[in-house]
C-alpha cells in the first residue's frame, strides 16, 4: 500500500466521522493527521498512533494493518485523549504507565458506543469507569501492551507549536480551547440529532467536573515547595481513599497562611472539621509551618500553627460583613512571610485592589460564581 493510499483511507474514515458521527467528526477537524516517518519524539518515534493534542502522528505501516472499522475506532481513540487533556495531566508519571493508564481508561467507553478498536486494544473490566489518574495507582510497572511506547494509539505531553514543553501558561489554555472545542461539537451534533444520550452525560461530567478539593489544595501547595516528592509510595495517609498522592522525601521549611472567612456559611462544624483535618495533612505531609487568619470586615485573630499545635481545630472570631482586603493590607502591615494563601470562603465579599506577591488559592462552598480579581478556585464539596 503506497503512502497516497494510507492518506486516502485516513481521509475517508475522517469524512465518515464528519458524515454518521458530527460529535467525532468536528473535533477530527481540528487535529491533522501527519506522518510520523522519520520523526523522533521525547519518548521515542511514533510505531502506531499518538497524539499532542495538535496533530494526530501516524505509522503508515500500523495504519496498513487495520481494517476500516479498525481505523475509524483507533482515530476516535486519539480524539479521546485530548477530549479527556490526557496530553496535559501526565505530571511526573512515568510516560509509559501512563499511556496505558489512558487507554485502559477510554477503551471501554469507545466500544460502548459501537466502535471497533484494534486487537492489541487494551481493555480491563475492573478498570471501567475509573480515571487515568486511578488506573495508574493499580497498574504494575511492567504490564501487558508495553511493546509500544505509546500502546495501540498513544498520547504525548503538550508542547508550544515549536515543540518545546508546554508552559503552566500554555496548558491552562490549551485546557480551555480543548473544553470550548468539546462544547461546540456537542452543540453542532445536539443540532443535528446525532448525539447519543449516553455520550451527552459524558460530555456534561467532562465539561461540569467535581474536582476533589483535597487534591487541588495539595497540588496547589506542592508547586510552591521546592520538595523533592515521589509518586511511589505512594502518600498513605489517602491511599484507602482510593486516592494516590505523592509521598514526600525531604523539602524545605513552607509557610502556608490558612485564612477563615467568618461568614455565617463558614460555621459549619462538619465543614470546620473536615478543612481542618485537610490543613493539618498539608503541614504535616509538606514539612510546612502555618498561620490561621480569622476575619470578617477586619481582622480578628491570628494563631501561628507548628508541628506541636497539630491537629488543627478552627475556631473562628467575628461574624460581620466580609472584606477580603483587610487580610491582604494585615499580611503587609505586619511583613508575614507568606510562601501561599489557602481562603476558606464563601467568596462574598469584597476584594483588594492589588495583586499580592504571593500565590493565592481561594476555596469556597458557596454554588454561585464569583470572579476573583487574582489566584485559583477550587469549589469545596462535602468528602466521605
Amino acid at each position: 500500500m503506497t503512502q497516497a493510499s494510507v492518506e486516502q483511507r485516513l481521509a475517508k474514515a475522517k469524512v465518515k466521522l464528519i458524515l454518521d458521527h458530527p460529535f467525532f467528526g468536528s473535533l477530527i477537524c481540528r487535529l491533522p493527521f501527519k506522518d510520523a516517518t522519520g520523526l523522533i519524539f521525547a519518548n521515542g518515534a511514533v510505531d502506531t498512533m499518538a497524539t499532542d493534542g495538535r496533530h494526530i502522528f501516524y505509522c503508515p505501516e500500523y495504519v496498513q494493518k487495520q481494517n476500516d472499522k479498525q481505523l475509524l475506532g483507533l482515530i476516535v481513540h486519539e480524539i479521546y485523549h485530548p477530549m479527556f487533556q490526557h496530553h496535559l495531566r501526565r505530571g511526573e508519571r512515568n510516560f509509559d504507565k501512563w499511556n496505558r493508564a489512558c487507554d485502559y481508561a477510554i477503551n471501554p467507553l469507545i466500544l460502548n458506543q459501537g466502535f471497533e478498536l484494534p486487537v492489541d486494544g487494551l481493555n480491563r473490566k475492573d478498570f471501567f469507569n475509573l480515571t487515568a489518574e486511578e488506573i495508574y495507582s493499580r497498574l504494575k510497572d511492567k504490564e501487558e501492551g508495553g511493546g509500544s511506547s505509546y500502546g495501540m494509539g498513544g498520547v504525548m505531553d503538550a508542547t508550544k507549536p515549536d515543540g518545546t514543553p508546554a508552559s503552566s501558561v500554555d496548558r491552562t489554555a490549551m485546557s480551555e480551547e480543548w473544553k470550548s472545542m468539546v462544547a461546540q461539537a456537542a452543540q453542532q451534533a445536539r443540532a443535528m440529532g446525532k448525539l447519543p444520550a449516553g455520550l451527552e452525560i459524558f460530555i456534561e461530567e467532562l465539561l461540569n467536573p467535581q474536582v476533589d478539593w483535597r487534591e487541588v489544595l495539595r497540588r496547589f501547595v506542592s508547586e510552591q515547595t521546592k520538595t523533592n516528592y515521589r509518586w511511589f509510595p505512594p502518600n498513605r495517609r489517602y491511599v484507602w481513599q482510593g486516592l494516590y498522592m505523592p509521598s514526600i522525601n525531604d523539602t524545605e521549611k513552607l509557610n502556608v497562611t490558612f485564612v477563615w472567612d467568618a461568614s455565617g456559611s463558614m460555621w459549619d462544624k462538619d465543614l470546620m472539621t473536615q478543612i481542618a483535618s485537610e490543613a493539618t495533612g498539608i503541614l504535616e505531609d509538606f514539612n510546612a509551618e502555618g498561620r490561621i487568619i480569622y476575619h470578617d470586615s477586619v481582622v480578628q485573630h491570628v494563631v501561628d500553627v507548628r508541628s506541636e499545635d497539630l491537629p488543627i481545630k478552627f475556631s473562628p472570631k467575628g461574624g460581620g460583613g466580609t472584606d477580603f482586603a483587610c487580610v491582604f493590607d494585615y499580611v503587609r502591615e505586619h511583613d508575614f512571610k507568606v510562601d501561599c494563601m489557602v481562603f476558606f470562603t464563601d467568596l462574598a465579599g469584597s476584594f483588594p485592589d492589588y495583586i499580592p506577591d504571593y500565590p493565592v488559592i481561594w476555596a469556597h462552598v458557596e454554588d454561585y460564581e464569583t470572579k476573583v480579581p487574582f489566584g485559583e478556585v477550587v469549589k469545596i464539596y462535602p468528602t466521605d
